[in-house]
């Protein structure tokens, strides 16, 4: 058999181009609200080989994640013939800051979220000259608490010259989404030739700062030269501000026949009481009804944390686990749904703030 190639490029037009499809993926992350996907690549409608006994033809057209990653895995494996040096996180890097949009109709007037979109559309050209590299790649600043105080969290990026990348870098902000009272604020960064420079990035939220989800770019500028790090994170108010809290005991008794509904959606799981979550479909349900709240303070690191509800008239066993918590960790416990009277042994209960 001969396989001929030549150097004549051939462009297919589609109506659909760069527009991320209905059914794929999108952040934030449940748990650890981060920013994910990393990046969008080509998976729909993909002229893929295949197995006759599947397709009945060696050829099928075909979607999904799995003819999304073998485009961003060919560009690395493109990228890494180039630039065998390249480390993993640099290799992340060149391919995410270098990404165009994906838009977010066939209009393509406006940019997809970058909840949707990630750092945006792959470009192997771009990414063979990313002159910047970036740890990390993205911002997940997480959640930042609003009432009381203003409250801020900062992330150390590290930038360095990976050829031609040398001088005084602006930052800009691009938001997408932004709450009120909510800001995202980074210094302009100069880099040595060959060498690297330290930037803080701050998300930030006033004391009556609004709830509500903050993402977009963050621009680093130098002339025409743009490279663009994506970034995410929420404003959350505690619905459990001002409850009255109670020590938690080894062996506790609660009774929500009394008590304040203060809380009616929990964040996670989004649906505590349902199966659906299993299945992967996660919907917000109305949780109404009085609660009782109990704090623990776990004084160094716990692997596992848990809560059991033991004797309810529902005569179920209700079961749940945590992260890895830091040291001196302040941690609350809500029991909520109205006549639910219960004996509750406490292994570790829910984190602080995950009551919405």
């Amino acid at each position: 058999m001969t396989v001929r190639f030549s150097r004549e490029i051939l462009e297919v037009p589609t109506t659909w181009a760069g527009v991320p499809t209905s059914f794929t993926s999108s952040g934030l992350t449940p748990f650890g609200h981060a920013l994910k996907p990393d990046v969008t690549a080509p998976g729909a409608q993909i002229l893929s080989s295949t197995l006759p006994e599947f397709a009945g033809d060696d050829f099928a057209v075909l979607d999904g994640t799995s003819f999304s990653a073998p485009h961003v895995a060919g560009a690395a494996a493109l990228l890494t013939q180039r630039h065998p040096s390249w480390t993993p996180q640099q290799m992340k890097s060149a391919l995410m800051s270098t990404a165009g949009p994906a838009f977010a109709d066939t209009t393509q007037k406006e940019e997809a979220s970058v909840l949707v979109e990630g750092a945006g559309l792959v470009r192997v050209g771009s990414a063979d000259k990313p002159m910047l590299f970036t740890d990390p790649q993205s911002l997940s600043f997480g959640y930042l608490l609003a009432g009381g105080a203003a409250n801020s969290k900062s992330i150390a990026v590290t930038v360095s010259d990976a050829g031609d990348g040398a001088g005084t870098w602006v930052a800009d902000v691009q938001p997408q989404v932004a709450s009120a009272g909510a800001t995202v604020s980074a210094a302009p960064v100069t880099i040595p030739p060959g060498g690297t420079a330290v930037v803080q990035i701050t998300a930030s939220v006033a004391a009556g700062g609004v709830q509500g989800d903050n993402f977009g770019f963050i621009l680093l500028r130098r002339g025409a030269d743009v490279r663009r790090i994506p970034y995410a994170f929420s404003v959350s108010r505690s619905s459990l501000t001002g409850a009255p809290v109670t020590p938690l005991k080894t062996l506790q008794s609660g009774d929500t026949r009394t008590g304040d509904d203060r809380v009616r959606a929990y964040r996670w799981p989004t649906s505590p009481f349902s199966v659906l979550g299993i299945f992967g479909v996660d919907p917000t349900v109305n949780e109404d009804g009085k609660e009782k709240i109990y704090s623990l303070n776990i004084p160094k690191q716990a692997v596992n944390a848990g809560v059991v509800v033991v004797n309810s008239p529902i005569e179920s066993t209700l079961r749940a686990r945590s992260r890895r918590w830091s040291a001196t960790e302040n941690v609350v416990s809500s029991m909520s749904k109205a006549n639910w009277p219960a004996s509750t042994l406490i292994d570790t209960p829910f984190r602080t703030g995950l009551a919405e």
